[in-house]
């Protein structure tokens, strides 16, 4: 992340940035939920949709005080130095926390998940609601409805959000110029910072499935108040519970993929599940920008998208634990 920041000094034609944003994906990849969604999911049983929420609150952080400080910089000392801001900022905070703070598991420093054994071991029971107790594999969990809910539904969920934050600015700025949009996009990140903390008082209550068709459908109603044509109030509003749902909606990925499938072999299916999630985000800004460029306007692209977040809503339904008998070990006196 921080070599592809850097390099926007170098960008001079535009080619140049192909090879730059495919440093900038690779580590944004490898820092987005399909590791910390991991490391939490090993470290919390039952308050996992708590502890996932606690975690990403450093992206709202990050998006309310970054934006208008890069866009700040930018306006006064250009390209280069916003890069160099940013990749410091990236590389002094993470490199640390990762190479000194974090560990993968409960098991680097001994005690199980959530620090109490009987908790842990209560709780990691298999029951109707979780698949925690069972063990799958890759092909196995291609078979069944559950892996196929949730990767195309949060696929064409992070077409929406991908592409909106990358035409967010061009599109507010037509209404409030770069340092107003960055405004708007300030008030996006706080507001995403209000579902991840109201998320983590109450997450633990609803069923991931159940949230996230709810999350996706108001989702889809911010869209459609961004397509309304309401004026500057409405772009705010809009831009407000796209926020709200953002955050939410990226922390339920993992959460409704390991109460599918457990989170003794969370890893390795949620790797193929983010695939297809990172491949709607890689398509999602050229789709819209290629949609804009078609129809002169962002009114109808808006409209298309909130149909398909509609569409999420519904396919994510059938995201309910597959049936599968869990692993046993037999003692060996017994054969």
């Amino acid at each position: 992340m921080g070599l592809g920041m850097v390099a926007f000094a170098w960008v001079r034609q535009p080619w140049h940035t192909d090879p730059v944003f495919l440093l900038l994906g690779t580590g944004f990849a490898c820092v987005h939920t399909i590791t910390l969604g991991k490391i939490v999911a090993r470290w919390f049983v039952r308050h996992r949709a708590r502890a996932m929420a606690v975690a990403t609150l450093g992206a709202s952080l990050g998006g309310t005080l970054l934006v208008p400080l890069n866009a700040a910089v930018l306006e006064r000392w250009g390209v280069t130095a916003g890069g160099a801001t940013l990749a410091a900022i990236a590389i002094g905070l993470i490199m640390p926390l990762a190479l000194w703070v974090v560990k993968d598991g409960p098991e680097a420093v001994g005690p199980h998940p959530e620090g109490n054994v009987a908790v842990a071991t209560e709780a990691e029971a298999p029951t109707e609601a979780s698949a925690d107790g069972a063990i799958w594999t890759v092909p196995e969990a291609i078979q069944t409805q559950a892996f196929w809910a949730l990767t195309l539904s949060f696929s064409l969920g992070m077409i929406a959000q991908s592409g909106y934050l990358v035409h967010q600015v061009m599109f507010l700025q037509l209404t409030f110029g770069l340092l107003g949009a960055a405004s708007v996009v300030t008030v996006t990140t706080i507001a995403g910072t209000v579902g991840r903390l109201i998320f983590a008082v109450y997450g633990n209550r609803w069923q991931p499935r159940y949230m996230s068709s709810a999350m996706l459908l108001l989702q889809a109603a911010s869209f459609i108040l961004l397509a309304s044509g309401y004026g500057a109030w409405s772009l705010i509003a809009g831009s407000a519970i796209f926020g709200f749902t953002m955050g939410i909606i990226v922390m339920l990925h993992p959460l409704a993929t390991a109460q599918c499938f457990g989170e003794k072999t969370f890893g390795r299916i949620y790797g193929p599940v983010y695939l297809g999630i990172r491949i709607g985000a890689a398509f999602g800004p050229l789709l819209m920008g290629t949609l804009y460029a078609l129809l002169g306007s962002y009114c109808p692209v808006w409209i298309g998208v909130a149909l398909a977040l509609g569409l999420a809503a519904v396919g994510i339904r059938w995201a309910t634990p597959p049936e599968r008998h869990p692993v046993v070990q037999t003692h060996p006196s017994l054969g």
